[in-house]
């Protein structure tokens, strides 16, 4: 049995290992910890810098390749962010920095900084990303509408998981905020947060273990 998590660099586990992606940073995550714990098998498809527009569709895709799906957790992120996949290739637009790449677990080749925000790509299109960033920023990113396709996501999640029997544990990601010193810090949760974000999991959405 497994259980799926999707969200963005901290469900992924972000900084654990490497600042942006990697399978040790998923390894040591607290969705993995927390499948341990519940002895499943633990699917961890959060992307560092995703949208909820991404987050949602991924977990959606994850449901559908298995039928041994226990749990689907989702963590939902912050509203001012697009991310999607054109052409083998993930884009990541926010307002502080923006990022294409064929393999998110691979470093960038190309970089870029433009005032305040840092441009990279496996590819040198820094320019066209650059353009894109202001354009997204000034007419793409609306944060009501962003936050109502967010509620539309989740009723859709639900009733997605109701209809195949999965437990469905959906969370902000700041609900985390006040666990450990990381927000106050301005970086990710390190190992030791991870855990603890786990330990509260299980207590919370587990008290007589997985039913």
């Amino acid at each position: 049995m497994k259980l799926i998590a999707a969200g963005c660099s901290v469900t992924h586990g972000a900084e654990l290992d490497h600042p942006f992606m990697s399978e040790e940073n998923s390894q040591q995550s607290y969705p993995a910890l927390l499948a341990k714990r519940l002895s499943l098998e633990c699917v961890n498809v959060a992307l560092s810098g995703a949208s909820n527009d991404y987050i949602f569709h991924t977990a959606v895709e994850e449901i559908e390749k298995h039928d041994d799906v226990a749990v689907l957790l989702v963590c939902w992120t912050h509203s001012p962010r697009l991310t999607w996949r054109a052409f083998d290739r993930t884009y990541i637009i926010h307002p502080t920095f923006a990022t294409a790449m064929k393999d998110v677990y691979q470093d960038p080749k190309h970089r870029k900084d433009v005032g305040k925000i840092h441009i990279s790509s496996d590819a040198n299109i820094l320019n066209e990303l650059e353009q894109g960033v202001k354009f997204a920023v000034t007419h793409m990113i609306d944060c009501d509408e962003l936050d109502r396709r967010r509620n539309n996501h989740s009723i859709a999640l639900k009733a997605i998981c109701e209809q195949r029997q999965i437990m469905f544990i959906e969370l902000d990601v700041m609900d985390f905020k006040n666990v450990g010193k990381y927000d106050e810090e301005e970086r990710h949760p390190n190992h030791s947060e991870h855990i603890l974000i786990a330990d509260h999991l299980l207590v919370t959405y587990f008290p007589n273990g997985l039913k």
